[in-house]
Protein backbone atom coordinates (compact mmCIF):
# COMPACT_ATOMS: atom_id res chain seq x y z
CA UNK A 1 0.00 0.00 0.00
CA UNK A 2 1.41 3.45 -0.74
CA UNK A 3 1.54 6.41 1.26
CA UNK A 4 -2.01 8.12 0.33
CA UNK A 5 -3.19 5.12 0.55
CA UNK A 6 -2.40 4.38 3.90
CA UNK A 7 -3.37 7.59 5.08
CA UNK A 8 -7.04 7.39 3.62
CA UNK A 9 -7.04 4.13 5.27
CA UNK A 10 -6.08 5.16 8.88
CA UNK A 11 -9.24 7.65 8.80
CA UNK A 12 -12.75 6.60 9.97
CA UNK A 13 -15.98 6.31 8.81
CA UNK A 14 -17.36 8.69 6.79
CA UNK A 15 -14.06 10.74 6.02
CA UNK A 16 -12.71 7.56 5.00
CA UNK A 17 -15.49 6.73 2.37
CA UNK A 18 -15.22 10.46 1.17
CA UNK A 19 -11.43 10.55 1.19
CA UNK A 20 -11.51 6.59 -0.48
CA UNK A 21 -13.82 8.03 -3.12
CA UNK A 22 -12.38 10.78 -4.16
CA UNK A 23 -8.76 9.57 -4.36
CA UNK A 24 -10.55 6.89 -6.83
CA UNK A 25 -12.11 9.27 -9.30
CA UNK A 26 -9.17 11.87 -9.32
CA UNK A 27 -7.01 8.90 -10.20
CA UNK A 28 -8.79 6.17 -12.20
CA UNK A 29 -10.99 9.32 -14.16
CA UNK A 30 -8.70 12.00 -14.26
CA UNK A 31 -5.14 10.18 -14.22
CA UNK A 32 -3.65 12.37 -11.42
CA UNK A 33 -0.76 11.62 -9.79
CA UNK A 34 -0.88 11.88 -6.06
CA UNK A 35 2.04 12.11 -3.19
CA UNK A 36 1.63 13.21 0.47
CA UNK A 37 2.80 16.74 0.95
CA UNK A 38 2.42 18.36 4.18
CA UNK A 39 1.13 15.20 5.98
CA UNK A 40 -1.86 15.03 3.44
CA UNK A 41 -2.57 13.66 0.15
CA UNK A 42 -2.08 16.46 -2.98
CA UNK A 43 -3.32 15.44 -6.37
CA UNK A 44 -1.40 16.69 -9.94
CA UNK A 45 -1.35 16.77 -13.45
CA UNK A 46 0.73 19.47 -14.45
CA UNK A 47 1.15 20.93 -11.05
CA UNK A 48 -0.27 20.43 -7.90
CA UNK A 49 -3.98 20.42 -8.62
CA UNK A 50 -6.13 19.84 -5.30
CA UNK A 51 -5.43 18.25 -2.34
CA UNK A 52 -7.77 16.59 0.50
CA UNK A 53 -7.92 17.58 4.09
CA UNK A 54 -9.54 16.03 6.99
CA UNK A 55 -11.71 18.68 9.31
CA UNK A 56 -11.65 19.30 12.61
CA UNK A 57 -15.18 19.16 12.92
CA UNK A 58 -15.52 16.10 11.18
CA UNK A 59 -15.54 15.90 7.24
CA UNK A 60 -13.26 16.47 4.03
CA UNK A 61 -12.68 19.40 2.28
CA UNK A 62 -11.53 19.33 -1.18
CA UNK A 63 -9.73 22.09 -1.69
CA UNK A 64 -8.48 23.59 -5.20
CA UNK A 65 -4.82 25.26 -5.08
CA UNK A 66 -5.89 27.67 -8.23
CA UNK A 67 -9.64 28.16 -6.82
CA UNK A 68 -9.29 32.03 -6.49
CA UNK A 69 -9.30 32.01 -10.31
CA UNK A 70 -12.22 28.79 -10.96
CA UNK A 71 -15.39 30.00 -12.31
CA UNK A 72 -16.99 28.38 -9.64
CA UNK A 73 -20.92 28.91 -11.11
CA UNK A 74 -22.55 26.81 -8.04
CA UNK A 75 -21.17 28.93 -5.73
CA UNK A 76 -19.84 25.71 -3.77
CA UNK A 77 -16.10 26.94 -3.34
CA UNK A 78 -15.60 28.66 -0.09
CA UNK A 79 -12.01 30.86 0.86
CA UNK A 80 -12.41 30.45 4.39
CA UNK A 81 -10.03 33.84 4.83
CA UNK A 82 -7.30 31.91 2.23
CA UNK A 83 -6.17 34.31 -0.57
CA UNK A 84 -5.75 31.63 -3.41
CA UNK A 85 -6.94 28.22 -2.12
CA UNK A 86 -10.86 27.80 -2.11
CA UNK A 87 -12.41 24.44 -1.08
CA UNK A 88 -15.55 22.72 -0.35
CA UNK A 89 -15.93 20.67 2.42
CA UNK A 90 -18.11 16.98 2.39
CA UNK A 91 -19.21 15.73 5.47
CA UNK A 92 -21.16 12.31 4.13
CA UNK A 93 -20.52 10.83 0.73
CA UNK A 94 -24.19 11.62 0.21
CA UNK A 95 -23.39 15.29 0.16
CA UNK A 96 -20.96 14.66 -2.89
CA UNK A 97 -22.98 16.04 -5.48
CA UNK A 98 -21.11 14.44 -9.06
CA UNK A 99 -22.17 16.99 -11.56
CA UNK A 100 -20.87 20.39 -9.64
CA UNK A 101 -17.65 18.07 -8.66
CA UNK A 102 -17.46 16.95 -12.40
CA UNK A 103 -17.07 20.54 -13.26
CA UNK A 104 -15.10 21.94 -10.40
CA UNK A 105 -12.64 19.15 -11.57
CA UNK A 106 -12.64 20.29 -15.39
CA UNK A 107 -12.32 24.06 -14.50
CA UNK A 108 -9.53 22.72 -12.10
CA UNK A 109 -7.67 20.69 -14.80
CA UNK A 110 -8.23 23.63 -17.05
CA UNK A 111 -6.95 26.15 -15.23
CA UNK A 112 -3.78 23.61 -14.49
CA UNK A 113 -2.82 23.35 -18.39
CA UNK A 114 -3.24 27.56 -18.61
CA UNK A 115 -1.07 28.37 -15.91
CA UNK A 116 1.62 25.67 -15.77
CA UNK A 117 3.35 27.60 -18.99
CA UNK A 118 2.95 30.40 -16.96
CA UNK A 119 6.05 31.72 -14.21
CA UNK A 120 3.96 33.76 -12.29
CA UNK A 121 -0.07 33.43 -11.44
CA UNK A 122 -2.55 36.28 -12.67
CA UNK A 123 -3.39 38.71 -9.79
Amino acid sequence: MNPVESYIYRLEGEEREIASYLHDLFTERYGMTYKLRYRIPFYDIKKWLCYISPQKKGGIELCFLHGRWMEDSQGALESKDRVQVFGITYRKLEDIDEGVLELLIEDAIKLDKEFSTLKKLPK
